[in-house]
């Protein structure tokens, strides 16, 4: 099917060179050598697609991408390949779907975030207010998380001398991944990962084993130079915020530890109603440390998940070069899976950085790694929750949780008293007086606000609110509103509490 793209592409462009090709998670696809394509060029390649092909074919994304055996940019064509114009067709009503719910047009309808190309550059997403709110309820739902984990926060740097991630080992294995640069004679990069950092922390001063387990947690922005071609939003950027977690414990205490993690995760994902499947990830091709070790940290993760009786799927060589992991992925509204937390052991990083505690019998003893993030990475969980939810998120996480309509001048004043209750409850509120009552509902349904106040004279009198729901409406007294509001934030539930 690659040759019936490229001789497709040759029709339209004849001077188009292939240079690689292979599969993604959009689909397959095929780098050319090519000038800049356009919609035309797009439409006359699949139409010449629909004559030739025995199988139905449909081009899905067209995006630009840098070859760097080549040093040069190319363009990528996205293709894939059915069975039958019927399924065929269903993909397509899929696809239309998907993009009704993509995060980047939702993040601009909601003012979440955007993305300034020619200024700042791709993968380098800003974050508007709206964001910060959904930014900042994840982080302080993993606030209280972390408080139950035992988890105390650190603050690290955002770059350091690579002389760090030399004796990590990132720097060989993540080097084309980094961002580096020379300064007074030294070479410096920007942090693609914490766990270095947080390592020199713990070994700033003697440990004793009564230290163990010991726990750090950070909301730290790292940079990783993802290829341009596959920038996607928020889902994949250079400069993301992580809920990172690394924990150094004694050998007897890690399965425990692993326990509380994987509890603690499949807690949070619950919060959202995701459907999860956990996959163990064994030893790469290349890694750092010996066969035993690795032996040791796959038997521990392994004897975790069992015990644990959960369910879950081995990955063969999908490990870190570090060490194995546990990840789980989420199945969003459209069927697609999303990598979420990931849960690895590492004995040889305390290895690299000689790390030690006294035991109780005095003797120095290494400590066992584990690095995990639930969350993953903020921004691409923003995407996911966009995505999931289409705009529609929980009221707890929502940026405006409620919109209050007076349907005239009259009762204005009215809603200023029911905005200042709210405000005062500190629920996340405005009022909007522009334009018709219709207008507003409209518009405030388009901004995805979960709760729409309606306020006229039957209100006032009875000191009410009508409220609408995604389309339900239901008259209720202000202070019972207020009160059961409270609580479906408080408690984070996924559905209104008064339908």
């Amino acid at each position: 099917m690659f040759e019936i793209v490229e001789q497709a592409v040759k029709k339209v462009i004849p001077e188009a060179k292939p240079v690689s090709k292979g599969e993604k998670e959009k689909g397959l696809f095929v780098d050319f050598l090519i000038r800049p394509l356009y919609k035309e060029d797009i439409e006359k390649i699949q139409e010449i697609l629909n004559q030739t092909s025995e199988k139905p074919i449909l081009i899905i994304a067209h995006s630009s991408a840098f070859s760097r055996e080549l040093n040069k940019a190319t363009q990528r064509i996205y293709f894939k390949v059915f069975e039958s114009e019927q399924e065929k067709e269903e993909f397509i009503k899929q696809l239309e779907e998907a993009r009704k719910r993509d995060h980047r047009y939702l993040g601009e309808l909601m003012d979440v975030f955007h993305v300034e190309e020619e200024v700042i550059g791709s993968g380098l997403p800003l974050i508007h207010f709206n964001g910060m709110i959904i930014r900042n309820e994840l982080i302080k739902f993993m606030r209280e998380v972390n408080n139950k984990l035992g988890f105390k926060e650190v603050f690290t740097p955002h770059l350091s001398k690579t002389v760090l991630w030399k004796i990590s080992g990132h720097y060989t294995k993540y080097r084309d991944k980094m961002f580096v640069f020379e300064m007074d004679g030294d070479e410096w990069g920007l942090k693609p990962m914490n766990c270095p950092m947080h390592l020199m922390i713990f070994k700033s001063k003697p440990r004793s084993y009564r230290d163990m387990p010991f726990k750090f947690a950070e909301f730290a922005t790292v940079y990783r130079k993802e290829l341009s071609g596959e920038l996607h939003g928020l889902a994949r950027v250079w400069s993301l915020t992580q809920d990172d977690h690394h924990l150094l414990c004694r050998p007897d205490q890690l399965k425990e530890e692993l326990k509380y993690i994987i509890e603690a995760a499949l807690e949070v994902y619950k919060t959202f109603g995701f459907d999860i499947t956990i996959n163990l990830s064994t030893r790469p091709e290349q890694y750092i440390g010996s066969d035993e070790i690795w032996e040791l940290s796959e038997k521990a993760l392994k004897e975790v998940l069992d015990e644990m009786g959960v369910n879950y799927v081995t990955k063969e060589g999908e490990g870190a070069f570090y060490g194995p992991k546990i990840d789980f992925d989420a199945k969003d509204a459209m069927g697609r899976y999303w990598q979420l937390a990931t849960i690895q052991v590492d004995f040889n990083l305390p290895e690299r950085f000689e790390l030690s505690y006294k035991d109780k019998d005095g003797k120095e003893k290494r400590p066992v790694m584990i690095h995990f993030a639930i969350l993953g990475s903020l921004e691409r969980f923003t995407a996911l929750l966009l995505e999931h939810f289409a705009g529609k998120l929980p009221t707890w996480v929502s940026p405006v949780q409620v919109k209050i309509l007076p349907v005239s001048e009259k009762f204005v004043e009215y809603a200023d008293k029911v905005f200042e209750e709210l405000k005062k409850n500190n629920i996340r509120v405005e009022i909007d007086v522009d334009g018709t009552v219709q207008y507003r509902v409209r518009k405030a349904e388009i901004e995805k606000i979960p709760y729409i106040i309606v306020v006229g004279q039957k209100e006032e009198e009875n000191e009410t609110v009508t409220l609408r729901y995604h389309g339900k409406t239901k008259e209720v007294k202000l202070a019972e509103f207020i009160e059961k509001l409270k609580e479906e934030i408080t408690s984070r539930k996924l559905t209104s509490i008064f339908f």
